[in-house]
Order: C-alpha cells, then structure tokens, then sequence
C-alpha cells in the first residue's frame, strides 16, 4: 500500500490492518494452548521473542541500509511462511483432552494487577523510544542491529535456566537494570560508550520483563476457557503502554530539561511497579493453585467426591446448608448468584460463611481450598499432579 496507494490512504488503511492484525496475534494464543501443552510456556514464548526480533532486526536494517523495497520483500516472505505455517496449525488436529478453563471473570483481581503491570513497566518503553534514542544523535546505523541484541541475549540466559528460577525473583533484577539505565542516562554524557552502557542495561532490563508477562499468560492460557481473549488483553496492555510512554516523551521532549524530567518518570515508574510485583505474586499463586486443585476435584469418582465432603461435614460438625455452600464457593461463583440460587438474601449469605470459616478456623476461600486439597490425594483417580510455580 505504501507503493500503490496515495499518502493520504496511509492512516486509515494502517488502523483497519492494525486491527486485524490484533486479531490474528491474539487468536494464536488458541493454538498455544491446545497444540503446545506439553511444552514449557516460559522458552516456548522465549524462543518466539527471540526469533521475532531477529527478524524484525533484519527487516530493518535491509529498509535502513539497502532499500525500503528490500525490506518489504523480506517481510512478505516473512507473511507467506507465516501463511503456510498457520495453514498447517488449522488443519492440525489436537489429541489433547479437554480440561476445566476458567473464564475472564474467573481470573479476576490477579489478571487485572497483571495487566496493570504489563501497562504500567512498558510506558517505559515508549519513552525510551521518543527520548532516550533521540538523544543519541549519529549512531542510527549501531542502534539499527545492536538495539535487540541485549534484549534477546537477556532472554536466551533465562531460557537456559527457566526451570531454576522463580520468575517474581528475577523480576526485581529486571527493574534495577532499568533503573540503572535511566541514572546512567542522566549522569553520563551522550558518547557512543554511554548509549552502550544504558541501551545494554535498558534492554537486557526489558528482556526480562517481557519475558515475566509473556510466561505468566503463557500460564494462564492452560487454564482458560478463551485463551485468544486472554493472549489479546495482555498484548493490547503492551501496546496501549507503549503508545502512552510514547505521548508523555514526546509531550515531555518539549519542555525544558526534558530528559530529567523523563528519567524522573521513568523511575517513579519502576517504583510504582516494584509495589505491585509481592500482590501480584500473592494473587497468581492462589489464582493457579486453584484451579489445579479444581482439576484434580474434578476427575474424582462422584461417589469419592461424597465421602470427602461427607468427611469434611461430620468433622467439623457442618450443617446441610453449610455444605451447599462450601460446593458453590469452591466453584467460584459470586454472592450474589450464591444468594440467587440457594433463594436467600445476601446478608444471609454471608452470615452462613462467616460460621463456616469459624468452623474451619479460616479465614478465606483459599484457606478452604487448601484444607480440601490435604484429601484429594487419598481418593485422586487418574488426575494431574501439576503445580504451578512462579
């Protein structure tokens, strides 16, 4: 279109391709769960990073420094191998079994904080694009190659190591990084051994929080019931983060002394992400350690089911109604629609609860989980023994 098409088609033709680019990209987050469940999520999505920005890497360097038409020859062939491959993923079948996904309301507080945070860290990017490489003025040719090499050699190290390291530990070395970068790029000069310095730290600090975020989808992608939706929310957080970096750099490019104040808000920034990485890693936790013990749940005989809540009853003296409830809270379901279906009022509801966490000697749905899950081994027929890890 760029060749063809007047200038002034540009725009309107970009949004409607945009928008349906969005599309395809999120729907492969279907294929990623269905025909990808053997794999580990943390390389299968690294390896995709990688290999993406070493594409992505020499198309711009061929419309750099060859010819703009070489660069979108290169991309086109890139589209038809794309073309036969997603060909291939349509007419693959999948032999893997169906198991309990939840819904977006399911995931609820811990998809919502991580969408926050995905936001929240790449605003960072988009300023890097509008006033950290501006201000390394004669180095297009360098910032061309160099500007993904740390960035891929970050998430090829932990690829190497994904199994041994706990995503929400290496978070926080991914935040020092970049704010290491931005003080680098306030203190020191504008020199070719300064943007090395900061481009290093800022995109092996971008590497793995990438890395964190995709692999944390990659997670939640097993236990959804639309994985495209959940794939297509995290990347439009991505996206909306880096338009909105982009805007205040810009905006801010324009005042005086605007790169202090961009690595001042940048690192506000860092800071503010660093208070929600312990909330986060609460609420994910709980959220994947339920829904495995809602799997293993499942798969039981219903007769083992019974005589586990029949146990649960007789031991801690519950009542009929009580165990109704219990069964509706462990699915998930509001107090409302709990409310609704056991045709009493809300308030009443919640009185009903509060004596069967005083019962229990809890304090909350997952607490009862966990005093379900110390059963389900005696009686577990055939179900999956996954733990989450993060």
């Amino acid at each position: 279109m760029f060749i063809l098409l007047p200038e002034l088609f540009w725009l309107p033709v970009l949004t409607v391709i945009s928008f349906f680019s969005g599309w395809v990209v999120a729907a492969w987050g279907y294929y990623a769960k269905y025909l990808f469940q053997g794999f580990d999520k943390v390389r299968l999505f690294s390896d995709i990073l990688i290999y993406s920005n070493i594409f992505l890497v020499v198309a711009g360097m061929l419309a750099r420094n060859v010819s703009a038409f070489a660069g979108m020859t290169f991309i086109l062939m890139g589209l038809l191998v794309c073309f036969t491959f997603a060909r291939w993923l349509v007419d693959k079948p999948s032999d893997s079994p169906e198991t309990i996904s939840l819904t977006i309301n399911r995931f609820g507080l811990p998809f919502l904080l991580l969408c926050m945070f995905v936001f929240v860290i790449t605003i960072n990017s988009g300023i890097m694009y509008q006033v950290v490489y501006p201000a390394y003025v004669g180095f297009d040719l360098l910032i061309s190659f160099y500007q993904v090499i740390p960035y891929i050699v970050a998430i090829w190290l932990l690829r190497l190591h994904a199994t041994k390291i706990r995503q929400f530990h290496i978070l926080y070395i991914g935040l020092a990084l970049l704010g290491l970068a931005y003080a680098f790029f306030i203190l020191l000069d504008r020199s070719l051994g300064s943007f090395l310095v900061v481009d290093t730290l800022m995109l092996a600090a971008c590497g793995v929080n990438d890395l964190f975020w995709w692999g944390i989808l990659g997670a939640m992608l097993n236990y959804a019931s639309n994985p495209a939706q959940i794939l297509g929310i995290g990347l439009s957080m991505n996206v909306l983060g880096v338009w909105c970096g982009g805007l205040l750099g810009t905006h801010i490019m324009a005042t005086q002394k605007g790169h202090l104040v961009a690595a001042g808000i940048a690192l506000v920034i860092i800071f503010i992400a660093m208070f929600i990485i312990p909330v986060l890693n609460k609420k994910l936790l709980h959220l994947l350690k339920e829904h495995v013990f809602l799997m293993r749940l499942a798969v039981m005989i219903e007769g083992e089911q019974d005589m586990m809540f029949d146990n649960l009853k007789i031991d801690k003296r519950l009542t009929d109604r009580e165990m109704e409830i219990i069964q509706l809270l462990l699915k998930g379901y509001t107090y409302k629609v709990m409310a609704k279906q056991l045709f009493i009022s809300e308030n009443t509801l919640k009185t009903h609860i509060k004596n069967i966490y005083v019962k229990l000697e809890i304090h909350s749905r997952m607490e009862l989980i966990q005093i379900l899950e110390g059963e389900l081994p005696k009686a577990e027929v055939g179900a999956t023994r996954e733990r989450p890890s993060l």
